[in-house]
């Protein structure tokens, strides 16, 4: 039982992620998510993909990216 609660501990912090710190990794993902539909979309790197650049920017929008 010790181990277990050890294992989780180490595997879990026990400090919590500040409202920013959640906020600034929302941001983070939703401009890679932008970035990356834009290759999609252009054919910039990977194969010209429209419809896979329009999921990767609804889900940069979501996330609350105002330019996707």
């Amino acid at each position: 039982m010790f181990s277990a609660s050890l294992l989780l501990c180490s595997v879990f912090p026990s400090h919590a992620a500040s409202k920013d710190e959640v906020a600034s990794a929302f941001a983070r993902q939703a401009r890679y998510l932008a970035e990356e539909a834009l290759s999609y979309e252009h054919g910039e790197g990977v194969r010209r993909d429209p419809e896979h650049a329009a999921v990767l920017y609804c889900e940069s929008a979501r996330l609350g990216d105002p330019e996707a």
